[in-house]
C-alpha cells in the first residue's frame, strides 16, 4: 500500500510538470497577443509609407526598401521560433511526466521493498497454530518464499520462514533458513537458539561437533541457556558422562521454569546422579525453614573457604517452599580447575537471597554450618540447614 501511494504521488506531480507550461495565467495569450499587436503595427506603418509615399514624403524607389527593413525589424521582434521552442519544451515536460514513474517504479523495486508492509505483520507467524492455522501457515511460508527468492540477504524473512518449518515439523528445511538468516545477520541470540533447535530436531536429538560449537556459543553469551544446558546435558548422558550431564542440569535448573519443565529438570538430575553415584566428597544439605520464603527470592547454597572467598562448589535455585536437599560435590563445582576434592577446610553457607545474588544483603535469611575438614570425610556428609528471617 505504501509503494502504490509513493508511486502515485510520483505520478501526479509528474503529470503537474507536464501541464504547468500550459496552466501558467496568460502565458500563451500573452504571446497571441504580442504577435498581434506587432503584426498590426507592421501593416499601420506600411499604410503610412504608402500614403507619404503618395504625398511625395518618401521616394517611391526606397519605398520596398523600407517595406523590406520594416519586416525584418518586425521578425525580429516577434520571433515565431519563441512558439516552437515552447511547443519543444511541453513536450519534454509531457516526456518527463510519463518516464518519471516508470523509473521510479523501477528504481524502488531495485533498492526498495515494495511489499515490505507485509512482514509488519510477520510477529503473528510465532503465535500461529500448526494444527488449527495449516492455511495461514502456507500463505507466509509462500510469500515468504518469494522474498528470499527476490532477496537472498532478507535475514527476518529467512527468521520467519525458518519458525513456519519448525512448527510444521520441517526441520532440515528450519536449519537451513535459519542458517541463512545467521550467514546474513551474524551471530544472534535469538536466530542461533533456533537455529540449534532446528539442528538437534532434524537429527533426532542427537548433536554433531557443529551443533555442539553452536551451543557453546551460545552458553558463551547467556551462561544459562536452559534449553541449550539441557540439549548438552542429554548428549553428556547418552554419552555416558553423568557428572558432565549433572552439572549441565544443575545450571539449568538455576533459572526459573514452570512447573512441568521443573519437575523435568529435576527427574533428569535424579537420574543422572543415580547413575554417576557417590563422589568423595560429598555434601548433603537438608533444606527447612520456619516459614514460607518471599516470592522472587533465590536459594544459595555455597561450599566456601572459612569466612568467604572463591566458592568450591554452588547450587542455585528459585526459592520455593521447603524441605528440599541439595548435595554439594565435584559435579556441581564453581571452577573444574578447582574442585571440591581440591578443597581442606570448608564451610557450607544457604541462603534466601532477597536480591537474587550470592553475596549476603540485609534482609537475607542464612545459615551457616560449622568448618568442615574434608580431609577426614570418607563418607557423604549430612547437615540439616534451618532457615529463618534475620529477625525471626
Amino acid at each position: 500500500m505504501i509503494f502504490w501511494t509513493v508511486l502515485t504521488g510520483l505520478t501526479l506531480l509528474a503529470i503537474g510538470f507536464a501541464v504547468l507550461p500550459f496552466l501558467r495565467p496568460g502565458a500563451r495569450t500573452r504571446a497571441v497577443h504580442r504577435g498581434a499587436t506587432l503584426r498590426a503595427l507592421y501593416r499601420q506603418r506600411v499604410a503610412e509609407l504608402n500614403e507619404e509615399s503618395a504625398a511625395g514624403i518618401v521616394n517611391p524607389a526606397s519605398l520596398e526598401e523600407m517595406e523590406q527593413e520594416l519586416g525584418g525589424v518586425l521578425l525580429k521582434e516577434f520571433q515565431p521560433d519563441v512558439e516552437v521552442q515552447n511547443g519543444e519544451r511541453s513536450r519534454v515536460w509531457m516526456a518527463v511526466g510519463l518516464v518519471v514513474p516508470v523509473l521510479a517504479a523501477l528504481i524502488y523495486q531495485q533498492v526498495g521493498e515494495p511489499d515490505a508492509h507485509v512482514l509488519q505483520r510477520g510477529a503473528e507467524i510465532i503465535q500461529l497454530d500448526p494444527e488449527n492455522d495449516t492455511l495461514a501457515l502456507d500463505r507466509w511460508r509462500n510469500t515468504l518464499m518469494q522474498r528470499v527468492s527476490n532477496k537472498p540477504d532478507d535475514a527476518e524473512s529467512w527468521y520467519l520462514l525458518g519458525h513456519i518449518y519448525l512448527k510444521t515439523s520441517r526441520f532440515q528445511r528450519a536449519a537451513e533458513a535459519f542458517a541463512m538468516a545467521h550467514g546474513v545477520f551474524g551471530n544472534d541470540l535469538s536466530i542461533d537458539l533456533y537455529w540449534l533447535q532446528a539442528r538437534y530436531l532434524a537429527a533426532d536429538g542427537v548433536l554433531d561437533n557443529a551443533s555442539r560449537e553452536l551451543a557453546e556459543g551460545i552458553l558463551s553469551r547467556q551462561a544459562n541457556q536452559p534449553v541449550v544446558l539441557e540439549m548438552l546435558a542429554i548428549d553428556a548422558y547418552r554419552a555416558g558422562a553423568y557428572q558432565r550431564a549433572v552439572g549441565l542440569l544443575n545450571r539449568a535448573l538455576s533459572i526459573p521454569q514452570d512447573a512441568l519443565q521443573q519437575a523435568a529438570l529435576l527427574a533428569g538430575l535424579k537420574q543422572a546422579r543415580s547413575l554417576l553415584g557417590d563422589l568423595k566428597p560429598s555434601i548433603d544439605v537438608r533444606l527447612s525453614a520456619t516459614e514460607t520464603p518471599p516470592p522472587n527470592t533465590t536459594l544459595f547454597v555455597i561450599a566456601r573457604p572459612v569466612g568467604g572467598g572463591m566458592p568450591f562448589a554452588v547450587v542455585r535455585r528459585p526459592a520455593h517452599p521447603l524441605p528440599d536437599s541439595i548435595r554439594l560435590d565435584d559435579a556441581v563445582s564453581m571452577n573444574p580447575a578447582a574442585p571440591l576434592s581440591t578443597a581442606q577446610v570448608i564451610e557450607v553457607v544457604a541462603r534466601i537471597s532477597l536480591a537474587g545474588t550470592p553475596m549476603a544483603h540485609p534482609g537475607d535469611w542464612e545459615w551457616r554450618s560449622e568448618p568442615l575438614v574434608l580431609s577426614e570425610v570418607d563418607l557423604t556428609i549430612t547437615l540439616a540447614a534451618n532457615l529463618k528471617p534475620p529477625d525471626g
